[in-house]
């Protein structure tokens, strides 16, 4: 495949993924951030910390906390101290976040079925393994760029 038209294509479905999330979001009048980080928290539940969010995500730390304090005002998120260490404050969802996690998985459920049709089996385990390795590689060069 020319490199040019693989470039093109990654990002072609950067976009259509990022256009689904915008969509949602708009629908429970939230900010992007805000779905993406519940998402997170429906998905990593014991990687519950600010922290982990910022990690995740990839973005400032004062962005995520207004995502988080935005959240806890529309009572979709509560703060729950540490058992052991009462500085670290766990990010619970609450019920109230229910239909629109359901919305978003539901949504992405059909992307991801789009995307996949006419895509054998194996050639799927062989994507997952590819992509993986690509994070690894991205994570890593990341890392060590930080060092």
């Amino acid at each position: 495949m020319d490199e040019k038209l693989f470039e093109n294509n990654l990002k072609l479905l950067s976009k259509a993924s990022d256009k689904l999330i915008y969509k949602i979001a708009q629908k429970y009048e939230m900010s992007v951030i805000e779905l993406n980080i519940l998402l997170f928290l429906k998905f990593n539940m014991e990687n519950n910390l600010a922290k982990d969010i910022v990690d995740y995500l990839g973005t400032t730390k004062s962005h995520v906390s207004k995502a988080i304090n935005n959240l806890i005002d529309k009572k979709m998120i509560i703060r729950v101290p540490d058992d052991s260490d009462n500085k670290k404050l766990h990010l619970i969802l609450t019920d109230k976040t229910k239909e629109v996690i359901d919305t978003a998985i539901e949504e992405r459920k059909k992307i991801k079925n789009i995307l996949l049709d006419g895509i054998s089996d194996q050639d799927v385990i062989t994507l997952k393994r590819i992509i993986n390795k690509m994070y690894e590689n991205i994570n890593s060069f990341t890392n060590n760029r930080e060092e």
